[in-house]
């Protein structure tokens, strides 16, 4: 009779922990299911606030990996169980939601293909009535008078024909099928090298992002220095270079080897270093001597605020050429973006994309010197956590610049960004405007994080707005030259 009675309490134990069980995996197919309702929603309310297709398809894209999860969870319930039932109404609704935004997004109009941001802000003509947008892609829609009396015709149709003077299509706007023309060449050094001869001491000094963290490299440029010593600067949070030595650290040495790595300097940490990397046993009074080593070595993290969408950054640094993976590498998740400018794309000027997919970038781009260059943060994590802020880390060569650095400005919108890690203004950083030419920044009003361009003008001898051309480290704007202009070499100073 024992014997009976604990294999009955042996069963009743074991059904127990199977209905015990199948709840719990009912409870995460609700939880996952929730998600889908979630990036439903948000899918839906991107579309009624005129968001591009992107951004609803890829909650969509949410919606479809937490709809997979749920299942996955579902086939592990006991078949013919309440439970079972459940799991699969919740599934059906899922896949209800999942089917409705597919239809409003096949709904959505394909004109716009990109989450790029409006063009420059507006720019005036300075005779003849007439307001002039002066680079978008795809559609443009504005008013038939915001054209009247510009000249030379920048709006043209999908032929390269003049628009201006044809009829609209009666709603007093102007249609699908016209973009807006310009024509220029992307920023580029005019002539030479960026960098002066490197022949210390030491030299060949560069610096990566290694598995976290910082690491340099060296090479010995003369047979009787065999050891390094390593000094650091830490400027904190949007500090800039500063050749004063008493800032300095002497953080490691005596090193015979040619690589070293600084574990105390985070990725993405907010803060920014410079390295000097010079001759063992060299008094700190001495270590920026150039003869030493030509080079110093930086590391400068951009913030980059999730709620504002896009940040305009540029490569604080020297180089000639970057491309994205000694730009950027494997920092930025999933679907974020880089976008850069071209102002020769056909059959408009426009931004180029280049998208994380899962853990590698979908195309490439060699940055020009002095090339500024968007970052898109996509609004939220698997599955549907807000996205928040993080710091890109840009790391690379510190000044040693060559005599003359010029970055040619070309006819109307380029986007640049100074190439060295200090505080610059227009005045201060070399540009040689004239009257009319302006300078975009592009803002972020904190009350409702509406972004749109501020604009500086160069009245006569003077900039309107001088604090708008202020160049933060790793900031980019967009340079204008007023057609009235001609083009013109910015002579960079440091």
């Amino acid at each position: 009779m024992r014997k009976v009675f604990l294999i009955f309490l042996g069963i009743l134990l074991l059904t127990s922990i199977l209905i015990t069980g199948a709840f719990a995996q009912l409870e995460k197919v609700d939880a996952y299911v929730d998600q889908v309702r979630e990036a439903v929603a948000k899918g839906k309310n991107a579309i009624d606030a005129g968001e591009p297709r992107e951004i609803a398809q890829g909650f969509l894209d949410d919606a479809r990996v937490a709809y997979d999860n749920a299942q996955a969870i579902a086939a592990t319930i006991p078949r013919g169980s309440d439970d079972e039932a459940r799991a699969n109404e919740l599934l059906n609704e899922a896949e209800r939601l999942i089917i409705e935004l597919e239809a409003m997004i096949e709904s959505m109009p394909t004109t716009t293909t990109t989450t790029i941001p409006p063009s420059p802000g507006q720019v005036e003509f300075p005779s003849g009535g007439g307001i002039r947008m002066p680079y978008a892609m795809g559609v443009f829609g504005g008013s038939a008078t915001d054209i009247q009396g510009a000249s030379p015709p920048y709006l043209k149709d999908i032929k390269g024909q003049p628009v201006i003077g044809k009829s609209d299509d009666g709603t007093g706007f102007w249609g699908a099928g016209y973009v807006l023309w310009g024509v220029g060449t992307p920023p580029a050094v005019v002539e030479g090298e960026t960098e002066a001869a490197d022949d210390g001491d030491i030299n060949q000094t560069r610096i990566e992002r290694f598995n976290g963290h910082i690491k340099l490299y060296w090479n010995y440029n003369n047979t009787n220095v065999t050891a390094a010593d390593i000094w650091r600067y830490n400027a904190g949070v949007d500090g800039g270079f500063v050749v004063e030595t008493s800032v300095y650290v002497k953080i490691a040495g005596p090193i015979s080897a040619t690589e070293w790595e600084d574990n105390a300097a985070i990725v993405g940490d907010g803060n920014n270093y410079y390295y000097r990397v010079i001759p063992s046993g060299t008094p700190q009074a001495n270590i920026m001597d150039p003869p030493l080593n030509k080079r110093t070595m930086g590391k400068v993290d951009v913030k980059l605020v999730a709620e504002s969408k896009y940040t305009f950054v540029s490569y604080p640094f020297n180089a000639a050429v970057i491309n994205m993976q000694d730009l950027i590498g494997d920092q930025l998740r999933h679907k974020d973006q880089v976008h850069w400018w071209d102002p020769n794309a056909l059959p408009a000027p426009a931004y180029n994309i280049i998208t994380k997919v899962q853990n590698a970038w979908d195309s490439d781009h060699d940055f020009q010197f002095g090339e500024g260059f968007l970052v898109y943060l996509w609004p939220t994590l698997p599955p549907g956590t807000p996205r928040q802020d993080v710091y890109l880390t840009l790391v690379g060569l510190v000044g040693n610049f060559a005599p003359d650095v010029k970055v040619y400005l070309g006819d109307e919108y380029y986007l640049v960004g100074y190439p060295y890690p200090v505080v610059r203004n227009a005045l201060t950083a070399g540009f040689a405007p004239r009257h009319k030419d302006q300078i975009h920044m592009w803002t972020t009003d904190p009350a409702d994080l509406s972004q749109e361009f501020a604009i500086a003008t160069y009245v006569t001898s003077a900039w309107d707005e001088l604090s708008l051309t202020e160049f933060a480290l790793g900031e980019s704007k967009f340079h204008y030259v007023h057609p009235d202009n001609d083009p013109y070499d910015w002579i960079l100073t440091f």
